[in-house]
């Protein structure tokens, strides 16, 4: 279930044992740069042109952020050349567009998201076409792994400034854009932390050359936030790469081996902390595969499908939630939430909607986060240590947004804090404790409890 209203003060039972003690955690030792915490989600064009009622639901959600691509399979168009004129590359793009069935709907609703809201759009360029030296992607048994080689980053520089070049003169107004996707592996192109850097500086020289505006580059977006480690890891490399980009991105998946996001993320602050520098951090993919890692069944799996995948369900909202908090206690702004919509040609359920355009458990769940985000516009934010209650601090108006993935009830105690409301939501109830007031969440539950002014 997924509750917003709040507590009483009738006691009723004896709190659990087990019940988490708020608000006072310790304060975490490095942070990113304090950014405000902000929601946003991976979507694609085609099925939002397919479903107006897709689009409702999504401006329902008030994200602040919408990660997109925009263009055709960029490996699957002609080969670029060292040689290629501007001119070329510009029509080698518009090329790649005019093989896409409904291009220009794409944008269009994409622009007409923005008329309709506050939401910034951040653009994804998945791979640069084929460049010198590589394969036919389009034969038969041709490689997938790709790998960028040094002398081919100037080119394909100059592709990802024709491309936003296009996007601009489509009308789409871009914040951001990630130059790369998940550079640590060849599933689209691996790109070295040294050649990366390079293709950062070369987009800025030749958007300059071009007189192309640029959004904000965001980067390096590895697949998980250990990886970034390597690209951080020379001091000369890691500063250019702090100096080049606007943002460091990362994408913050879970680990079939079970290592700890969060913790993660405070390895890679300190290291940013060594460097003497705090930059602003951003989550542009952030998704949970398999919440239980000691649970191996394929219905704890939200990378596969199924009618009881755990990706359907309400616990699996509050796991959702629940590392979405931590990550913003970390002093994370934007997360990018993977994905709005399960697609057709997918193979996961850890979409906010299905296939279909149905509302999941954790749409509700991620509606109620983001509206006490867009409403509280909170200057920071708190989480016990396992990220089940988090505080949003606003000066005035601090609030709770509580996640409880278990089948069992969650007792929380107030220790100075008392709820706005004077009486309890259904479903919610209060239970007496040594100190302070007791609340009892359900199970299986997201719920948001505005405090009172302290």
């Amino acid at each position: 279930m997924v509750a917003s209203a709040l507590p009483a003060s009738a006691q009723d039972a004896a709190c659990r044992l087990d019940a988490v003690p708020c608000c006072d955690w310790p304060a975490k030792t490095v942070s990113a740069q304090p950014a405000p915490p902000a929601f946003g989600t991976q979507v694609w064009p085609a099925t939002l042109v397919q479903s107006p009622a897709s689009v409702d639901r999504l401006l329902a959600l008030k994200p602040h952020h919408l990660r997109f691509s925009l263009g055709p399979s960029w490996r699957r168009q002609p080969a670029l050349r060292q040689e290629m004129s501007d001119t070329e590359l510009d029509m080698a793009v518009a090329a790649g567009f005019a093989t896409m069935t409904n291009a220009d709907r794409h944008a269009a609703v994409m622009r007409d998201i923005v008329a309709r809201s506050r939401t910034k759009l951040h653009l994804i360029i998945w791979e640069p076409p084929p460049l010198p030296g590589e394969p036919d992607f389009t034969k038969p048994k041709a490689p997938t792994w790709r790998v960028m080689k040094p002398e081919n980053v100037s080119l394909a520089a100059r592709f990802y400034v024709a491309h936003l070049k296009a996007i601009a003169e489509a009308g789409v107004p871009l914040d951001a854009v990630e130059l790369s996707n998940e550079p640590d592996g060849s599933w689209a192109i691996k790109i070295l932390p040294a050649d990366y850097l390079a293709l950062v500086r070369a987009v800025r020289g030749e958007a300059k050359r071009r007189g192309v505006a640029l959004p904000r580059i965001f980067g390096p977006g590895t697949g998980r936030i250990a990886e970034a480690q390597p690209f951080f890891r020379d001091k000369a490399i890691a500063l250019g790469i702090l100096d080049a980009v606007d943002v460091v991105s990362l994408h913050a998946w879970d680990d079939a081996a079970g290592m700890d996001r969060s913790a993660e993320l405070d390895k890679l602050l300190a290291r940013f902390a060594e460097l003497g520098r705090k930059p602003e951090i951003a989550i542009t993919e952030f998704g949970v595969g398999r919440p239980d890692i000691l649970d191996k069944t394929q219905r704890m799996n939200a990378r596969n499908r199924g009618d009881d995948n755990i990706g359907l369900t309400e616990a699996y909202a509050g796991y959702s939630t629940r590392d979405l908090m931590r990550l913003y206690a970390g002093k994370v702004g934007i997360v990018i939430q993977w994905e709005f919509q399960d697609q057709s040609w997918g193979k996961g359920s850890m979409g906010l909607l299905d296939v279909k355009g149905q509302e999941k458990p954790v749409y509700r769940a991620m509606r109620t986060l983001a509206e006490r985000l867009d409403a509280d516009r909170p200057d920071a934010i708190e989480t016990s240590p396992d990220g089940r209650v988090a505080l949003l601090r606003k000066a005035g108006r601090d609030s709770l947004i509580v996640s409880n993935p278990s089948r069992e009830p969650l007792d929380i105690m107030l220790a100075n804090r008392k709820p706005a409301a004077s009486k309890p939501a259904a479903g919610i109830a209060t239970c007496a404790g040594t100190s302070g007031t007791g609340l009892r969440l359900p199970a299986e539950s997201v719920t948001a409890i505005p405090l009172a002014p302290h």
